[in-house]
């Protein structure tokens, strides 16, 4: 450590800026090799004579050995639950070790991060301490995750967290030659954690690509929140004295000393993004000196002028004005939130206008109206009160003659459903309501239907649509559905109302055929697009996110359901009682999270709150209940109430067959949600019965559904590994996998229980390397996740004894 050395070696700081410089050249020149270090002291020389000379002498008694402090320091520490496999880390504050936990607990691989006593500071412990205090706060999907904490024999302390074995995000980029688009969507997720972070109080200040790993999954996680602090920390506490960082993706007013709070996150990730765009850092000046200089003074070069430079992928006007404007030198002038760059960087994405640019023409007329204000303001007044009122007049005039027009022709259309038939065809039985509902549809096409207005056309063809999605034909419905939303997007004006509700028809469909990425994407779409208009808190907009945080869910993005289900619950509950039903449906759903994050408890306040809530009256009544039913057995089947939870799902899987008919899609799901828990409560022959009546619905559904067969399938193997045939579930089990694979980034956890079932699966056929691939399942972060749903802690300690470990 440089506070180690003596004052005739130079290196007694007379203030924090010089004490940082100093620190940051050595980790620098610590890193390379001695003739490139010694090229690099050097060229340092020519700038501060001193300073080089005391880092040479730094270096120089480095490599004198002691041997007491190096047979301390070398010895492998013991810490009480682990087994420390290798040293994977070391710096000049400590080590970072991989390791296994080996008393029966948790079991996974562990990076454990210790200080080494004999050369941190007490500061430096007061920070390590302080990061494991704020990683314990903090649970997100992209944060590496905090396991344990604590002290080993000698006293020294240590924390553990996920073991993430990855690359650091310029180096995955890099190496996989990902497009700019896929570089935005990876940093799309890190910007996400950072948000997640901020929203807890928590500003990290060392965002760099060393810090963010990218898993062999394609999943960014971010990583050391060692000089972290918390946004409602005493300011005076943090605002003075040295600070370790990292100076090339410093912001300015770290290096000037100033307190660092959002902003300089903001910094970090234009930094970030800058480097993943051109290939390089925003000021890629040598030596501290010159940049710290470039830092504080210089505004760095568009990064489309430096990946042209060096023959990268072409970076838009866009993405250099983002990554400017995070850049910029007084942090009042950057984003004002990580959530504001994050909105824009999905502009970007989208191809819509970005924020950065906004403001970049018509500058100096707006500074002529901000002086002549008053006059102008006046008049607008008075020209806006009356344009107000004509144009409000026109367009209700306009709307009821939409209206008008809409039902007059859905009226003619709802008779043509019966006119395609002969009446010898109907009084023969010869024609089913489908083969009248295609011949329907096939109508909308005809030359006629040209000449009708578009938003007229467009819920003619969204009300086939709807009746495809009642009867379970979702490819039709989702063809339907996306017609109309084009047809919409042509009206003139945009109704918009029915265009985000349609929006919605399409995601729902879309996920009901197993494309649960696609689903989003319409649902982020309707999101924008509400946003755009200045709608933040209709009901319209609770029901978009109520649709966001379901395929959210589905697609394990646990925390952005989470924060989705919360609006959408937080209007509800303002519309009550007018929307009692709604709320019901939102408090199910939000149970349903609660089961994948083991919070039981809670998820039965909510779900009997729903029942309360749910209106007998209503025409729907008959789907929330049993869905609420369904979803009540499961939780009280986790806590222990086994007998009530069974018969609540047994009757409600009856009623779902009498209600919508044996074969319909969704008695499948009741289906195998009843097999599921006859499994774990031993009833194996009542549960096979289970499986194989949603098995049957599943086929004579066709394609519509795909991934509830996969679900079927999934459940099944475990019922066969209840059974003791490990070799039929080891082959339902790879079938599984298989389609999985086909959208990886969908139900990742269930993917990560499944491969670890197919290992234990082929270790009781007595594959020798089975038990291998067991250990490595349970480690992976999915799997240490998936673990808090109900029973598979369980599985999992079985399936280690069973294995032998």
């Amino acid at each position: 450590m440089l506070r180690a050395v003596s004052t005739t070696d130079g290196l007694r700081m007379t203030d924090a800026a010089r004490y940082r410089r100093a620190k940051d050249e050595y980790l620098r020149l610590s890193e390379l090799d001695d003739d490139a270090r010694e090229r690099a002291l050097l060229t340092l020389a020519g700038e501060d004579a001193a300073l080089a000379d005391s880092l040479r002498k730094l270096f120089d008694a480095a490599a004198q050995t002691m041997p007491a402090l190096d047979a301390a320091r070398e010895a492998t520490p013991q810490i009480a639950r682990y087994r420390l496999i290798r040293e994977i880390g070391r710096g000049g504050m400590g080590r970072v070790w991989l390791a296994e936990r080996d008393d029966g607990g948790f079991a996974g691989r562990v990076a454990i991060k210790q200080i080494d006593r004999e050369a941190w500071s007490a500061s430096d412990e007061r920070r390590f301490v302080r990061e494991r205090q704020i990683l314990a706060s903090l649970d997100h999907p992209n944060i590496a995750r905090l396991i344990d904490g604590g002290t080993d024999g000698n006293g020294r302390p240590f924390l553990a967290i996920w073991y993430i074995d990855g690359l650091r995000v310029t180096q995955y980029c890099e190496q996989h030659a990902l497009s700019v688009r896929a570089r935005l969507s990876l940093l799309r997720r890190i910007g996400d954690a950072v948000a997640y972070a901020h929203r807890r109080l928590v500003v990290h200040r060392d965002i760099k690509p060393a810090n963010i790993l990218v898993d062999t999954d394609g999943e960014p996680r971010l990583l050391d929140f060692g000089i972290a602090r918390m946004l409602d920390e005493d300011t005076a506490a943090t605002a003075t004295g040295a600070s370790p960082l990292t100076l090339r993706y410093a912001a300015p007013e770290q290096i000037r000393g100033e307190l660092a709070g959002i902003p300089a996150d903001v910094h970090a990730l234009g930094c970030l993004l800058y480097e993943l765009l051109a290939g390089e850092p925003p000021h890629a000046e040598a030596g501290a000196a010159a940049l710290t200089h470039a830092i504080l003074h210089l505004d760095p070069p568009p990064p489309s002028q430096v990946a042209r430079r060096r023959g990268r992928a072409a970076v838009s006007a866009d993405l250099d004005a983002i990554c400017l404007r995070a850049l910029r030198k007084r942090p009042e002038d950057r984003y004002r939130s990580v959530d504001d760059w994050n909105a824009d960087i999905d502009r970007a994405i989208a191809g819509e206008p970005v924020q950065a640019r906004r403001g970049e023409r018509g500058y100096a007329a707006r500074r002529w109206l901000r002086r002549r204000w008053p006059w102008l303001a006046a008049a607008g007044v008075l020209v806006g009160i009356a344009t107000y009122h004509v144009i409000s007049i026109n367009r209700q005039l306009a709307a009821v003659a939409r209206e008008r027009d809409r039902a007059s022709e859905l009226a003619d259309f709802a008779i043509t459903l019966y006119q395609s038939a002969r009446p010898a065809e109907i009084r023969a039985g010869s024609v089913s309501a489908l083969d009248l509902l295609d011949r329907t549809a096939a109508r909308l096409d005809e030359p006629k239907m040209e000449k009708l207005k578009p938003e007229v056309r467009a819920a003619l063809v969204a009300s086939i649509g709807h009746v495809y999605y009642e009867i379970g034909v979702r490819d039709r419905a989702v063809q339907l559905f996306e017609r109309a939303v084009g047809l919409f997007e042509q009206a003139d004006p945009v109704p918009e109302d029915d265009l985000a509700l349609h929006m919605r028809y399409a995601a729902m469909a879309q996920y009901d055929r197993n494309q649960a990425e696609a689903a989003l994407a319409w649902i982020e779409r309707a999101l924008a697009r509400r946003t755009r208009i200045g709608d933040d808190g209709s009901l319209l907009r609770s029901g978009l996110d109520r649709a966001a945080a379901i395929y959210a869910q589905s697609l394990d993005q646990l925390d952005r359901a989470a924060e989705h289900t919360a609006r959408a619950i937080a209007v509800l509950e303002a519309n009550l009682p007018d929307k009692q039903d709604e709320l019901a449906l939102a408090l199910g759903n939000a149970a349903t999270l609660d089961i994948q994050l083991g919070e039981l408890d809670r998820a039965e306040r909510r779900l009997a709150r729903a029942r309360e809530l749910a209106n007998r009256e209503s025409t729907v009544y008959y789907r929330s209940d049993l869905f609420l039913r369904r979803t009540l057995a499961k939780v009280l089947f986790a806590k222990g109430r086994r007998d009530e939870g069974l018969t609540l799902l047994r009757d409600a899987l009856a009623d779902a067959r009498r209600l919508m008919g044996a074969q319909h899609p969704d008695v499948l799901v009741f289906a195998v949600d009843y097999g599921g828990i006859l499994t774990r409560a031993g009833r194996l022959d009542d549960a096979g019965a289970a499986f194989d009546e949603a098995l049957a619905v599943g086929n004579a559904s066709a394609g519509d559904s795909a991934r509830q067969l996969i679900g079927v399938r999934a459940a099944r193997a475990r019922w066969l590994l209840a059974r003791d045939q490990p070799a039929d579930a080891a082959k339902e089990l790879e079938a599984v996998l298989a389609e999985r694979a086909k959208t990886p980034q969908r139900d990742r956890r269930s993917a990560a229980y499944e491969r670890a079932a197919l290992a234990y699966a082929r270790c009781r056929l007595g594959e020798a390397e089975a038990p291998a691939a067991l250990r490595t399942a349970l480690t992976a972060p999915e799997a240490i996740s998936v673990a808090t749903r109900p029973g598979v802690a369980d599985d999992f300690a079985q399936w280690r004894a069973a294995c032998g470990f």
